[in-house]
């Protein structure tokens, strides 16, 4: 049931139980069956810490909307590749990055290019 509400509207996962919201093979499922910001925003916001925090869930989320840098962990945000692929995908995901990437150069130069 969590799997099809999922699918059909990101956004139903904040309803579901913990054991779906850090369940991540279901979680990538989800993410990857939804082609927008839209619906992968919602489910990054809902997430488990853990997951906020995988490097596979993030750059599964940050294909779709580079946005979605908002809800990765702290250390994720910190991380110059993830970045790099977040503001690639959308230059305003620059925001949600670590302070030291807006004197980086190349990262602000791609944020420029997607914004």
């Amino acid at each position: 049931v969590a799997r099809a509400a999922g699918k059909q509207n990101g956004a139903a996962v904040r309803f579901a139980g913990d054991c779906v919201r850090s369940n991540k093979d279901l979680i990538l499922e989800i993410i990857r069956h939804h082609n927008d910001g839209a619906n992968i925003l919602p489910v990054m916001q809902s997430i488990s810490e853990e997951l906020r925090a995988d490097p596979e869930v993030v750059r599964e989320a940050l294909k779709k909307d580079g946005v979605a840098l908002q809800y990765a962990s702290k250390e994720l945000r910190a991380n110059r590749d993830i970045v790099l692929e977040a503001v690639k995908q959308n230059g305003h995901a620059l925001i949600y990055a670590s302070k030291e990437f807006c004197s980086d150069k190349e990262v602000v130069i791609e944020a420029v290019k997607t914004s």
